[in-house]
């Protein structure tokens, strides 16, 4: 697997990302395998994902993640990179597709974090 520091990466981001360890579905594949991996970075245009096992890059999941204090997050994103975070392996997804519901839902967590950050 070829890796590259995330900070290459966030020079070219339009939104900031927040420090998370949420847990998240994932589903890909042809045979709609599901399973349960963990966010280490989220922010309005995509998140960071801890895996094991990376999806190539180009390659669309579903996702469904329950943000602490706000409905479920649901809708489809495209792996864009793969790389590792403080030494753990994982894949940098960019959001294609989101309900309006759950746009809102991560918008206002996100919100949220980065007022506390800024407090």
């Amino acid at each position: 697997m070829s890796t590259r520091t995330i900070t290459a990466y966030e020079k070219l981001r339009k939104h900031p990302r927040i420090a998370v360890a949420e847990p998240v579905e994932i589903e890909s594949g042809a045979n709609h395998r599901t399973r349960d991996e963990q966010i280490l970075e989220l922010g309005p245009g995509g998140m960071f994902v801890e895996t094991d096992t990376p999806e190539p890059v180009g390659t669309r999941v579903a996702f469904c993640f329950y943000p602490p204090g706000h409905p479920r997050v649901e809708g489809e994103a495209s792996v864009v990179y793969r790389a590792s975070l403080d030494g753990r392996p994982g894949v940098g997804m960019r959001f294609v597709r989101l309900t309006e519901k759950s746009r809102a839902s991560l918008d206002g967590f996100v919100s949220a974090r980065l007022k506390a950050l800024a407090s």
